[in-house]
């Protein structure tokens, strides 16, 4: 409800300004015309100048060069893998390990020298992939710790990534935040995790 009203008044205020400017260009034009040498006064110009900036007025229009858009997304995977594998090996991730063991029977030192090697890995999408698929020549091991950093990756950005996002030195805490869902869609299936 609060939305249609902000939306009747803004258009209520469109159209008084636009009212107002026509009327502003009918009384100059009723008006003796003094000519300026060198000037020359084009009112359909100016009305087609106003409307449009009357249009763009509640259009808000926010665009990233190519280069930008491509330099945020490569680093979010590489920033949520680091993330996840710091928080991996921090005690907050003590309790979930402990309920992920009674699921997944894995070493837990093993897992946590697996999660600090993740840390300086994880570069890409490719090797934040290949840190969650388990491959057909791994080890029972390796299989084992890499399914247990897939479900903490699921927890981290369930419950803590919100938390890490607004608390740390990133620029683009808006495109993590929104990136976040599609983080979460590709940890839980990420053989499919492709691009973003």
């Amino acid at each position: 409800m609060r939305f249609l009203k902000k939306k009747i008044c803004r258009s209520k205020k469109l159209a008084y300004l636009k009212t107002g400017i026509s009327n502003l260009l009918l009384k100059r034009k009723e008006q003796p015309r003094t000519e300026v040498p060198g000037i020359s006064f084009n009112t359909k110009k100016i009305l087609s100048y106003s409307n449009s900036k009357l249009r763009n007025l509640h259009e808000p229009k926010i665009t990233l060069d190519k280069d930008k858009e491509i330099l945020i997304t490569k680093n979010v995977v590489k920033n949520y893998g680091r993330a996840i594998a710091a928080f991996a090996c921090s005690e907050l991730s003590l309790p979930y390990l402990l309920d992920i063991q009674r699921i997944v029977d894995y070493n837990q030192s093993s897992f946590m020298e697996y999660a600090s090697k993740m840390k300086t890995t994880i570069q890409s999408i490719p090797s934040f992939r290949g840190s969650m698929v388990v491959e057909k020549n791994d080890s029972k091991s390796t299989a084992a710790n890499k399914l247990v950093f897939q479900k903490i990756a699921e927890i981290f950005v369930k419950y803590f990534s919100v938390n890490w996002i607004f608390s740390s030195k990133l620029l683009y805490k808006l495109e993590y935040l929104k990136l976040r869902g599609i983080i979460l869609k590709n940890i839980r299936a990420p053989e499919t995790f492709y691009s973003l």
